[in-house]
Parts: C-alpha cells; sequence; structure tokens
C-alpha cells in the first residue's frame, strides 16, 4: 500500500510536469499566488512531510535505496527553505518566473522524467 502511494506521488509529480509542457502559465500563476509568508511555509511543509513519508515508506517500495535517498534530498530542501528564509525565497521565485516559456518547458521534461522514475522506482 505505500508503495502505491509513493507511486500516486510520482504520478502526481509526472502530470505536474506535463501541465507545465503544455502551458506553464497556469503554473506561474500558482506560483504567483504563493508568494507570501504562509504559502512559502506551506510548500515547505509539504515538502518536509513528502521527504519524511519517502523515507519512512521506502522499505515497501522495489527501489528503497533509491526512494529513501529521493526522501533525505526532499527533507533537506525543506529545511534549506526553512533557513533562506520567505525573502530570499521570494527572490528566487521571481527570478525563476522571468525564465523563459523554453526553458519552463525543457524543467518540464525532467519533473516527467523524475516523476516516471519514482513511479518505476516504488512499484
Amino acid at each position: 500500500m505505500l508503495a502505491y502511494t509513493v507511486a500516486g506521488f510520482g504520478l502526481l509529480i509526472a502530470i505536474i510536469g506535463m501541465v507545465i509542457l503544455i502551458a506553464p502559465a497556469p503554473v506561474r500563476a500558482v506560483m504567483e499566488s504563493m508568494r507570501n509568508r504562509r504559502a512559502l511555509y506551506g510548500a515547505i511543509a509539504v515538502r518536509i512531510v513528502m521527504g519524511a513519508f519517502f523515507v519512512f515508506a521506502s522499505d515497501a517500495c522495489a527501489w528503497p535505496q533509491a526512494i529513501g535517498t529521493l526522501g533525505v534530498v526532499m527533507l533537506a530542501a525543506g529545511f534549506a527553505g526553512l533557513f533562506i528564509g520567505p525573502g530570499r525565497l521570494r527572490l528566487l521565485m521571481t527570478w525563476f518566473d522571468r525564465l523563459p516559456d523554453s526553458v519552463w518547458r525543457l524543467l518540464s521534461l525532467f519533473a516527467i522524467g523524475f516523476g516516471a522514475f519514482v513511479v518505476y522506482a516504488a512499484i
């Protein structure tokens, strides 16, 4: 059951990547709405909880070391977001938002591949 939940998260990541590939504008709008302090800390909390879940669920997956490592990386990224602070995160988001659509689409291919790998490594 845990492996299928991890695979579901991977599928969600791949779907978000496909949405960005097709139309990056809606994702830019969501990013714009997340510039307030509460939304930034919410996103950080989601990353920390998801990383902890990946570490917890890694033993149930087909590739436990890969899923566990991804969980540790997610945890580290979440805690790094806490230490960076909301002001610098907003600056980073502004820089990222100014990238052209072609770069967003190129990065979306990474998200699709990453999501597909998580699904493959989970089941």
